[in-house]
């Protein structure tokens, strides 16, 4: 296949061109860094664990995917 005058472009130009991806924001807790501590991981078939982001522990589990983000939500709030 031909090389096109497109692809033997410099990359650097080629990516000021192109619009970043949007940044999404994390609602800041008060008193605490904006970062989560906890996340919502698959594991298994229809399981899904919370789990510690700082220490890898494994703090409850559910089968359905918004009902672990409602656990990871509201041990957050406990926080």
């Amino acid at each position: 296949m031909p090389e096109t005058s497109e692809s033997r472009r410099d990359p650097a130009s080629k990516s000021a061109t192109t619009p970043a991806a949007p940044h999404h924001r994390l609602a800041a807790r008060q008193g605490a860094s904006a970062m989560p501590l906890y996340r919502v991981i698959p594991a298994g078939k229809a399981f899904y664990h919370v789990v510690e982001i700082a220490t890898d522990r494994v703090l409850g589990y559910r089968r359905r995917h918004s009902d672990a983000c409602a656990l990871a939500q509201s041990l957050e709030a406990r926080e």
